[in-house]
C-alpha cells in the first residue's frame, strides 16, 4: 500500500503473545504485513502557490481570508480541508457553507463569483502546466555539444584512469609475486650451498 499523496498514516495492530490465539495474531500480521512505507528518496512535491490543489488548509484559509477581504469565515468553509479536499466539496454546498460563514451577507450571486474564482485558479494552473509540458525544447546548439563533448572526455579520463590504476595494481602483484618466488629459490639454493659446505667440511674431518 503506497500513497502519493503527502500524508500520515498510522496503522494499529492487535496481536496477542497467548498460543490459543495464534491463529488469529498471524492473520492480524499477514494483512498488516504489506502496509509499510514506500518509496523513502521520493520528493515531496513542492506547492505551487497558483494551484489550489496544492495548498494546505493554512494556505487556503489565508486565501479566502484575502479574497472575501474578512467577509467569509475560513472556519466555515474550510475547517481542516485542504485545496483538493475544497475543490471536490459539490457547489451547493459550498454555496452554503459561505453564506453561512459571512453571516448571509454574501449574497448567493457573489457566492457564486466566489467558487467561481477558485476553480478559475485551478484551470488557469494547469493549463499552464500543460503548455510547460508541450512547449518545443530548444534546439540543440553547438554550445550543447560542446558540453556534452566536455563531460564525455571527463568521464572518459576518470574510466581510462581507473582501468590504468587496475592495470597498474595488477602488474604490482604480478611483480611482487614473481620477486617473493626469486626469493624463495635464493633462499633454497643457499641453503642447499650450505648443507654442501658442512658435509665437504665433514668429509675433510673424517679424512
Amino acid at each position: 500500500m503506497e500513497s502519493h499523496r503527502q500524508c500520515k498514516t498510522v496503522v494499529i495492530a492487535c496481536v496477542s503473545p497467548s498460543v490459543a490465539d495464534i491463529s488469529m495474531t498471524m492473520g492480524t500480521l499477514r494483512y498488516t504485513v504489506p502496509i509499510k512505507i514506500g518509496q523513502l528518496n521520493r520528493e515531496k512535491a513542492k506547492p505551487n502557490p497558483k494551484n489550489p490543489a496544492t495548498w494546505s488548509n493554512a494556505v487556503l484559509k489565508e486565501w479566502v481570508h484575502e479574497t472575501s477581504g474578512g467577509a467569509v469565515s475560513a472556519d466555515m468553509l474550510c475547517p481542516h480541508e485542504s485545496g483538493m479536499q475544497l475543490l471536490r466539496v459539490p457547489e451547493t454546498e459550498f454555496i452554503c457553507r459561505v453564506m453561512e460563514g459571512s453571516n448571509r451577507t454574501f449574497e448567493e450571486k457573489r457566492t457564486k463569483a466566489f467558487y467561481t474564482s477558485l476553480w478559475k485558479l485551478l484551470i488557469d494552473a494547469r493549463t499552464a502546466e500543460r503548455k510547460a509540458k508541450l512547449r518545443p525544447k530548444k534546439p540543440f546548439s553547438y554550445k550543447d555539444y560542446q558540453q556534452q563533448a566536455k563531460e564525455w572526455l571527463v568521464e572518459h579520463n576518470r574510466n581510462e584512469g581507473e582501468k590504468f590504476n587496475l592495470e597498474r595494481e595488477k602488474e604490482w602483484e604480478e611483480t611482487t609475486k614473481a620477486r617473493v618466488a626469486e626469493l624463495e629459490r635464493n633462499q633454497l639454493r643457499l641453503q642447499k650451498d650450505t648443507s654442501e659446505r658442512e658435509r665437504s667440511r665433514d668429509g675433510k674431518k673424517n679424512e
